[in-house]
């Protein structure tokens, strides 16, 4: 599959890798659209403390199902999706207080200039 690699500031390379693997309780998507915000044009331009090179790059996107793990429900192969790009942890003081926007321990999903994507459990859920 192609993917779009982020190296470093204003360096971005289109790579071919294997199609990911999924573990339980993951999804792989196959992506139909991806978009471009502000984030990935800061992320370009200047690099991002939550993106170390080199890493798979952006973040939005909306897709198909292609396969789905052991112990996911409510999911399907074939279903039109979009995932959310991060997932608190759940446990963390914040979250235990229904203040999941400030989770110590957020989770973020990079990817999305792919032409797949793993959604884990975390976001999944």
């Amino acid at each position: 599959m192609k993917v779009a690699m982020f190296y470093g500031p204003e360096n971005v390379q289109l790579e071919e890798k294997n199609i990911p693997e999924i573990a339980d309780g993951e999804v792989l998507v196959r992506i139909k659209a991806a978009l471009t915000c502000g984030t990935d044009v800061k992320t370009y331009r200047r690099g991002h403390k939550l993106l170390p090179p080199p890493s798979p790059f952006g973040h939005e996107f909306a897709g198909e199902v292609a396969e789905v793990g052991k112990n996911v429900e409510g999911v399907s192969e074939g279903m039109r999706v979009v995932a959310a790009n991060s997932a608190p942890c759940g446990y963390c003081f914040y979250c235990k207080r229904g203040r999941e926007s400030l989770c110590e321990n957020i989770f973020f999903l990079w990817g999305a200039f792919a032409e797949y994507i793993v959604v884990p459990e975390r976001i999944v859920k």
